[in-house]
């Protein structure tokens, strides 16, 4: 084969890979506008994960549903007390106010 007769097949060849390249260069165009979306999109999730770590440490603190049970049935226990403690001061109130009334006649209650 001489190279006479290679040369305009080179020149095919040439022009086939440049439209390949062209047309690869097209097509992967948008797979860059594509992967800086996906930058973004990755970013925010990141950002997202984080708020909800936060979040479910946050919570992690929290009373769960046995606790705050526990809570209220010791309050409702401190208030049966409060009643008690405060039916035990009325009669004492009452020798207080006699005291004063006996000691201080001139300033009645």
């Amino acid at each position: 084969m001489q190279i006479e007769e290679v040369v305009p097949w080179v020149g095919v060849a040439g022009a086939l890979m440049a439209m390949a390249n062209t047309f690869w260069n097209w097509q992967s165009a948008g797979s860059r506008v594509h992967a800086s979306q996906i930058d973004g999109l990755e970013s925010r999730a990141a950002d997202a994960e984080k708020r909800l770590t936060q979040i479910e440490v946050s919570l992690h603190h929290l009373p769960d549903k046995d606790s705050f049970h526990r809570i209220e049935m010791s309050m409702a226990e401190m208030r049966g007390q409060m009643a008690v403690f405060g039916a035990k001061l009325v009669p004492m109130n009452e020798m207080i106010e006699r005291v004063h009334n006996r000691m201080f006649p001139e300033y009645p209650e």
